[in-house]
């Protein structure tokens, strides 16, 4: 039974003429409320070729037009008691004789109209505006998607070759890019420090502006200069000073305010001196130094106005500080910049050469195309011709540059009276705390942002528009609700979603609990002594490990008691969450097998990884190299079955090639017939 207050809310976001911004919870029913928007859309005598529908995955656009369509196909088959009722709740609105009328005909026209209704991803629809308008777009008809391992190819050779002219022209500017990055990049991390700035697509948009890389260079340095250098006083620490304290340091024997490094400051000017000071004044950790410890009661006596003179100095480095490492910033990043922008500038060059676009791609051009000067007017005029509403789901998952789309595919929709009096509407679910957090360059807290935005918009151009939360998840127990809005509770979190999220409502009285586990740390081991032990095998001691058969004790303990001392449960109702497929997955597939645990394993299976694959592989390299290890590595693998010993019958002593020497065993004839 749904509660009355969920059922309103529902019915609040079914208006066919006003703009809906829902807030939506796990389990809220948001992608039922979205299709169901559709039929009631088409029940309105909406076009099919006039609505959009955008979401994030395949699966969700092909979960959302297989319930549209089997509503569809509902209406038509219902009697027709059955189907005034059910339009009573779809489109109260509506005349029912003509409501009905016209939902006996919905599914056939749907899927006769040419194109029917377009339900894609974001980045499909961007592909086909694209090929809808190439020459407008500046894009080859032809193009082919380049996915993701295709372009980390392009990637991984444009930083080779960067890297291997800047080694072979010592005296370019790459090499001196490289020679003045590669103090602040860790050793073996170069190629990787450039791949993370070339992923960064703000800083490659903000790169592809520049015409050159003289001018990219300039606009770095300014815009890296965060803080303005400070008018400060000169220190007040005189030479002859530092060279008295010096001299009564020496007279004490003191070691922490060392007479001879006084001395090398003294006779140091300008930059030096104040680089000085600071290993003077400061701890290796960057914190100021205790002036206390610094010159303690000894040292104190003999220059009573030492600690006073160096707090003085200890300040004024403080004030330095800032720029100083504005400084560093500038030094490490400039140089790093360049040399991945000119290994931007080579993916680009062979993308257009063999007419790619990458996922990215499609977005920026199609943005480019509806937002540019020459025919972004013409494009806008055709699509207007043919999208009157437009719906989005996993709006929280939607990137900077695709809301930028959206505005633009938007834009007529609230500038009041048009060509064509039709109400035109933007639907618009989403759930902040869902978000896949920088996936894509999602941005969860545009979610409220945009929603402001198009409030703002719509009402100067007196456009209805209706914020509705669904806060009733109709899939998880209480427990885990209140959980996950304690989590969100928190301040970083909840400013990180805009303030905005909406907290739970549980429908269903279901029993249920959250554990929070310690973290599981990797735990201090022996080497082993044995030399044939292999070392490539996650340890016990890990806390991969360690993870792993806590949670297979934990599975063991409910399929005898179940949780909170109820039922016993059969392995299938457990499912093992990991953040990403790792060690952590293969040691938890390891611990359930060896426990007789029945088990699906992992959900994706990389074949050219899996052992039996990579046994075949060998096979083949063996038979084609003809080279003992290789072959070696074969016999002991579960192919063949050779023991050591065996391995070691055969090979100790031969003649020539291993192969020839198995040929000449009985346990190598017996291989040879297997």
């Amino acid at each position: 039974m749904i509660p009355a207050e969920a059922d309103a809310a529902q019915r609040r976001s079914s208006d066919p003429e006003s703009s809906v911004w829902v807030s939506a919870n796990a389990g809220a029913g948001k992608t039922y409320v979205l299709s169901q928007r559709v039929v009631r859309l088409l029940l309105s005598g909406v076009d099919p070729q006039g609505i959009l529908c955008l979401t994030y995955t395949n699966a969700a656009a092909a979960e959302m037009a297989g319930r549209v369509f089997k509503e569809l196909e509902g209406l038509t088959s219902m009697s027709d008691a059955a189907l005034t009722e059910r339009l009573k709740v779809l489109a109260p609105q509506l005349d029912p004789a003509a409501a009905v009328a016209r939902a006996r005909t919905l599914f056939a026209r749907t899927l006769e109209t040419p194109a029917g209704l377009k339900i894609s991803t974001v980045h499909a629809f961007a592909a086909a505006l694209l090929r809808q308008f190439p020459v407008e777009a500046d894009v080859s008809s032809a193009f082919a998607l380049l996915d993701d391992p295709a372009r980390e190819e392009l990637t991984d050779r444009a930083v080779s070759a960067v890297l291997s002219e800047a080694d072979a022209h010592p005296g370019g500017a790459l090499a001196k890019a490289l020679e003045a990055a590669v103090p602040f990049v860790a050793d073996g991390n170069f190629s990787d420090a450039l791949k993370t700035l070339m992923a960064d697509r703000a800083l490659a948009r903000w790169v592809g502006e520049k015409p050159d890389a003289a001018t990219l260079e300039q606009d770095l340095h300014r815009a890296l200069a965060i803080l303005p250098p400070p008018k400060l006083a000169p220190s007040v620490i005189a030479t002859h000073w530092l060279i008295a304290v010096a001299q009564a340091m020496r007279a004490v024997g003191s070691k922490r305010l060392d007479a001879d490094r006084l001395l090398a400051i003294a006779a140091a000017e300008g930059e030096d001196r104040d680089r000085m000071f600071r290993e003077l004044l400061f701890k290796t950790a960057g914190g100021p130094q205790r002036l206390t410890y610094l010159v303690p009661k000894t040292e104190h006596e003999a220059a009573p106005d030492a600690r006073d003179m160096l707090e003085a100095e200890q300040n004024r480095q403080l004030a330095l500080l800032p720029v100083e490492q504005a400084r560093d910033v500038t030094a490490a990043t400039v140089p790093l910049v360049l040399l991945a922008a000119e290994a931007l500038r080579r993916v680009d060059s062979e993308k257009r050469r063999r007419g790619l676009l990458d996922y990215d791609d499609q977005i920026d051009k199609a943005v480019a195309l509806l937002r540019g000067q020459s025919a972004a007017a013409w494009v806008r005029y055709r699509l207007d011709e043919g999208i009157d509403h437009i719906l989005l789901d996993e709006a929280q998952d939607t990137s900077p540059a695709q809301w930028e789309l959206l505005r633009a595919l938007t834009d007529e929709f609230y500038d009041g009276l048009g060509a064509r009096d039709t109400p035109r509407t933007l639907f618009v679910v989403g759930d902040e705390k869902q978000s896949i957090y920088s996936f894509q360059g999602a941005a969860p807290r545009l979610f409220g942002t945009e929603q402001d935005s198009y409030r703002a918009r719509a009402g100067n151009a007196g456009a209805p528009f209706r914020s509705v939360s669904l806060s009733h998840s109709f899939r998880s127990a209480p427990q885990i609700l209140e959980a996950v809005d304690t989590v969100f509770s928190e301040p970083a979190l909840s400013e990180a979603l805009g303030g905005s999220a909406v907290r739970h409502a549980a429908i269903k009285n279901m029993s249920g609990g959250v554990d929070v586990w310690p973290l599981f740390a990797d735990e201090a081991e022996e080497m082993p002594l044995a030399w044939d032990a292999p070392l490539d095998r996650t340890s016990a001691a890990s806390g991969t490990s360690r993870l792993a058969n806590a949670i297979a004790d934990q599975i063991e303990e409910w399929m005898v008691r179940g949780p909170c001392g109820g039922a016993p449960i059969t392995p299938g109702g457990v499912l093992i969450l990991s953040r990403k497929r790792g060690p952590f997955t293969r040691a938890m597939n390891r611990v359930l097998k060896d426990r007789n645990i029945p088990a699906a394993g992992p959900d994706r299976l990389t074949v050219s990884e899996h052992i039996a694959v990579k046994d075949m592989v060998a096979l083949a390299r063996a038979l084609l190299s003809r080279d003992d290890l290789s072959l070696a590595a074969v016999l002991r693998s579960p192919l063949f079955g050779f023991s050591d010993d065996a391995l070691f019958a055969v090979a100790h002593g031969r003649d020539g090639p291993l192969l020839d020497a198995l040929s000449r065993t009985e346990a190598g004839r017996a291989a040879k017939e297997t």
